[in-house]
């Protein structure tokens, strides 16, 4: 009887132990990607050599996995909601009103989520309340008593590359 209480612990403690080690290799993987990338010398740049701890490697992975789905958290600005009958066509032609008011507003950061049980129109992807800022003001003029800026989970908002302006006479001699 105990051989087989001491057996069938074996087997599980081994089952459990297959499946963690499946699940780190996934991430041993992605990070490999991430670490060959920063130490793999490309078009005569220099050569980078990470040294850590096992800890400090979960910790990453761990990181990288849990913002890989979700997004990350930031700010949107709503401008209106709907429940009832025809909510969702509602909540398009605020869109579209939306989209004929703000031609330049990049129309795949316009969403329509369902939170039941009203469907809402927000727009945008800051990462935070001061960027979301600058573009409520605009919109608030258009819709007054219905846009504010909430906190929600955000796709990775694009990062515009900074503009440099050089000044070709300041260093002639």
């Amino acid at each position: 009887m105990t051989n087989k209480i001491f057996l069938s612990g074996i087997l599980s403690l081994s089952l459990f132990l297959t499946g963690s080690l499946t699940m780190a290799q996934n991430n041993t993987e992605q990070l490999n990607g991430i670490f060959y990338d920063l130490s793999t010398t490309k078009d005569g740049k220099g050569r980078m050599t990470i040294t850590q701890s096992p800890f400090a490697y979960q910790l990453i992975s761990d990181h990288i996995e849990i913002n890989k789905k979700d997004g990350v958290t930031g700010y949107r600005i709503q401008i209106g909601q709907w429940s009832g009958t025809n909510s969702r066509e509602k909540a398009k032609a605020q869109a579209a009103d939306f989209k004929e008011k703000f031609p330049e507003f990049d129309p795949d950061i316009i969403y329509i989520p369902y939170d039941a049980p009203y469907y809402k129109l927000r727009v945008g992807d800051y990462r935070n309340r001061h960027e979301a800022f600058e573009i409520y003001n605009q919109i608030k003029r258009y819709y007054p008593n219905t846009a504010y800026i909430v906190k929600t989970r955000i796709n990775y908002p694009k990062l515009d590359p900074p503009v440099i302006t050089v000044d070709s006479t300041a260093n002639k001699q």
